[in-house]
């Protein structure tokens, strides 16, 4: 993962994935999406780093719910 590849995802994981999600009460429909959202952002950025934290992030997402 470079510099630049590691920014890029930093960014998009925490500034469009879980600031988007982490008010939300979250229903079916809108996990189909999340769900979609975070299969891109894996397909994009397939990091040992990004795909623990968008794990995590929907772990927490679902206790929060």
């Amino acid at each position: 993962m470079t510099n630049k590849e590691m920014a890029e995802a930093t960014n998009e994981v925490y500034n469009c994935f879980w600031l988007k999600w982490r008010d939300r009460k979250i229903n079916k429909n809108d996990w189909d999406i999340l769900i979609r959202e975070s299969r891109e952002l894996l397909k994009k950025y397939p990091f040992k780093f990004v795909i623990s934290w968008v794990i995590e992030i929907q772990n927490e997402l679902e206790k929060r719910n």
